[in-house]
């Protein structure tokens, strides 16, 4: 999917020594008679213990006794905030988060946790006030000006987002997500160059598969295809289990041209997600790249059996009957792919080649003048409603004539570009459409 750009830091635990705040129990009654400070701590050390042995459950019961057993202390609130937001939960984590914040405002990390909360919330606004009050409390706390980058960048705020970056990295050089954030920035605001050079200054225990595929990603939208691929490679090596890692990596060799690789690659993911259609249609795009159209419609077929409002496997369906000559198959499958995302730029482009194809060049141009009036700067509907006018009678000739001069003003206001491909791309899929066009 096209994920927003970055990734926030995970959650931080509190404290160990920070101070019990004073104040009312669990329920809102009078707190208890003050525990002994030593029991306090040995419950406190017990319920870390088991966080840091993987034992989540079981550091969420201690906290939950702890709670009960001395609700004046702010800590255990705070750590199963940090607790649900480790496993995800993070609905679960606000309460406790919010109700550690109301008990110790100037707690940097509980404002840490507390920003991520509600930024996995959507309620952004809030989660930027609470990490930049973590910064502000603890200018040293990496995570946060992480985490307050992502949120600024979520929030369409890109210079704030870099420079909060670039605190992070100023702290930690080798901190690898602060990295990799920065460097999707800065390729997302067309400068890959940086954005590679960031990445390749990274110490060595810093370079983790994530980096690697990103790398992959800024040489891509350099061109340096054959970079590209030995970062991918080297991924796909240093985490060969990671699912999501293996699925971005085997779209990107498909951007680079790379087909027989992606094949490779791609081979596995099945068996890894028996019950996602997603890698399905993305190896049988793969394997139609390399002209195996019979396994591709196959396996684009058993996608759609698992969700037929999948809108790629459909545009490829459409794509590999033209290929075998098949086109009013062709037509259904595009037609298909429209009546569930009609904005669908490929599939209509595809089915106005396939309608002209059979003779159709009236119903053609119809479509493409639909979406050009949709997308007036698609270069690529330029193209095809140039073919069609082209190929008409002497009537469209000045229509043709006009269609390549606006085409050549497009694409001198914007150049064609490499776009990035997402480590884990939406269940739609870009529609590519090799052979399909004019």
């Amino acid at each position: 999917m096209n994920r927003p750009t970055g990734e926030l830091s995970p959650a931080a635990s509190a404290d160990p020594k920070a101070e019990p705040a004073p104040g009312e129990g669990a329920s809102g009654s009078p707190a208890p008679v003050d525990p002994a400070p030593e029991d306090l701590e040995t419950r406190l050390a017990q319920a870390r213990a088991c966080a840091e042995a993987g034992d989540l459950p079981g550091a969420e019961r201690r906290y939950r006794e702890l709670v009960a057993w001395a609700p004046a202390d702010v800590r255990a609130y705070s750590n199963l905030g940090a607790l649900e937001l480790m496993q995800k939960r993070s609905a679960e984590a606000l309460p406790w988060l919010e109700r550690a914040a109301a008990m110790d405002p100037d707690h940097p990390r509980t404002q840490l946790n507390l920003g991520m909360a509600l930024q996995l919330e959507g309620r952004t606004a809030e989660a930027i006030e609470a990490l930049e009050k973590a910064v502000r409390l603890d200018p040293q706390l990496e995570a946060a000006w992480n985490n307050l980058g992502y949120t600024l960048t979520v929030n369409e705020r890109p210079q704030e987002a870099m420079a909060a970056y670039q605190r992070a990295l100023a702290l930690n050089p080798g901190f690898s997500m602060a990295a990799e954030n920065l460097s999707r920035l800065l390729a997302d605001h067309s400068d890959p160059v940086a954005a590679e050079a960031l990445l390749r200054s990274l110490p060595e225990p810093a370079i983790t598969a994530t980096v690697q595929f990103t790398l992959g990603e800024m040489l891509r939208l350099q061109g340096r295809f054959a970079e590209a691929r030995a970062a991918y490679e080297q991924a796909l090596a240093l985490a060969p289990e990671d699912a999501d890692l293996r699925q971005g990596v085997g779209y990107a060799l498909i951007g680079c041209g790379l087909a027989d690789e992606a094949v490779a690659a791609l081979l596995p993911l099945p068996a890894m997600r028996p019950d996602d259609p997603v890698p399905l249609a993305l190896l049988a795009l793969a394997l139609q790249a390399i002209g195996e159209a019979d396994q591709a419609i196959e396996l684009a077929e058993t996608a759609l059996a698992m969700d037929p409002e999948l809108v790629a496997p459909r545009n490829l369906l459409g794509v590999c009957h033209a290929i075998k000559g098949h086109h009013h198959l062709a037509i259904r499958e595009f037609r298909a792919g429209l009546a569930v995302d009609p904005a669908q730029e490929e599939l209509r482009c595809n089915l106005a080649a396939s309608l002209r194809s059979q003779g159709y060049l009236a119903e053609s141009i119809d479509e493409m003048d639909l979406l050009l009036e949709e997308k007036p700067e698609s270069s690529h509907a330029f193209l095809v409603q140039l073919f069609n006018c082209s190929i008409g009678s002497e009537r469209l000739a000045p229509r043709a004539l006009d269609l390549s001069r606006r085409y050549w003003e497009l694409v001198r206001q914007h150049p064609p570009s490499l776009v990035a491909a997402s480590a884990a791309p939406e269940a739609g899929l870009p529609g590519l459409s090799p052979g399909a066009g004019p």
